[in-house]
């Protein structure tokens, strides 16, 4: 993704080249992951209005909604938290149990275990607020929420929760792992059901951009067309011969119809 905004920022005359226009993004996600909404910095003669229309044809599946000018030491990578959710099929009873694994990660996790790539000599705990389990449409939401992360955390969370929600892991070695009492080797959750819901910053935002692009407009409905499609096509493979899904397995709703697209949009 940074890398298209880059060439598209110096294809529009948003920025002479890409070191002149000195973008910084407040989180970088893993290939495959999705972004609700993230922020970054760039450096450009254009005003806010004219930047957020200019920056809006950048691609079609990235959306930028709002700017403000900033000072020289403001630091994008500074934000106050970040939150991700994990889509996962389920319904209220797999809420209560996974919620349940939660309370044994805890208010910190070993990024040895619950990351990649870090050193193994002693532990690193990372903050992290109370795990949320929620229900979305047709499944549940895992929300994770802290200041900041490491590679590959929130996935390894939600490996480690669904592990332990399987029985192969235990309470005692979960909790030892989060606690950097004991290095596990946790699977990592797949990035497509992952996605960046917010970054926070202090400050209001001076400019909106409301609309949408004839591009991103096209994306958007045919992302819809390709996702609806999709269901119904799994929905016959999966119904027994001569039966025919109701409405009311069906989704309909066109927000969760992007979001199965891994639209992304950026604020």
């Amino acid at each position: 993704m940074e890398g298209t905004i880059r060439s598209g920022i110096v294809r529009l005359g948003i920025a002479p080249n890409a070191d002149a226009a000195r973008i910084d993004v407040a989180s970088r996600t893993d290939a495959g992951v999705s972004a609700r909404r993230n922020v970054l910095t760039v450096t450009s003669p254009l005003a806010g209005p004219a930047f957020l229309r200019a920056i809006n044809g950048t691609a079609e599946d990235i959306f930028f909604n709002a700017a403000r000018e900033i000072d020289e030491p403001f630091r994008v990578r500074s934000a106050t938290h970040r939150v991700y959710r994990y889509y996962l099929p389920g319904n209220e009873r797999r809420i209560h149990r996974l919620e349940e694994g939660a309370l044994l990660l805890g208010s910190s996790v070993d990024a040895r275990t619950f990351g990649r790539g870090l050193p193994a000599e002693r532990a690193s705990l990372r903050p992290i607020e109370p795990i949320r389990v929620q229900a979305a449409v047709r499944g549940i939401w895992i929300e994770v929420r802290a200041p900041s992360f490491v590679w590959g955390m929130v996935r390894k969370i939600v490996g480690g929760l669904l592990m332990w929600e399987s029985g192969s892991l235990s309470s005692e070695k979960l909790q030892a792992a989060a606690r950097g009492k004991e290095r596990l080797s946790l699977p990592l959750a797949p990035p497509d059901a992952l996605v960046l819901w917010e970054v926070g910053h202090l400050g209001p935002w001076e400019f909106k951009f409301e609309r949408v692009r004839r591009h991103q407009l096209r994306y958007r409905l045919e992302s819809t067309r390709r996702a609806d499609a999709r269901v119904h096509v799994l929905d016959a493979l999966v119904a027994p011969d001569g039966e025919r899904p109701s409405e009311a397995d069906t989704i309909t709703d066109p927000a969760s119809l992007l979001s199965s697209a891994r639209a992304k949009r950026l604020v």
